[in-house]
């Protein structure tokens, strides 16, 4: 994800981010214990949203650093 200089990616079941286009990276952890592969990523103003293989989406409202299940309704 680009959002102006800020950027997010996946490797696996942990997310990345960069708020500097891309020169240095955080690691904000695995998304969840049970994860094992994150698929796809959306970011809406602070809301980061992480589509995962077999445990449904997660969302995280501060950059990805913390994540909750948002699987209701699924």
């Amino acid at each position: 994800i680009v959002k102006n200089d800020t950027l997010w990616t996946a490797s696996e079941n942990i997310v990345y981010v960069s708020y500097d286009g891309g020169t240095s990276w955080a690691y904000t952890g695995p998304v969840a214990p049970n994860v094992q592969e994150v698929y796809t990523l959306h970011a809406k103003a602070n809301t980061v949203y992480a589509g995962t293989l077999g445990q449904g989406i997660f969302v995280s409202q501060n950059d990805g650093f913390h994540w909750q299940a948002y699987n209701e309704g699924l």
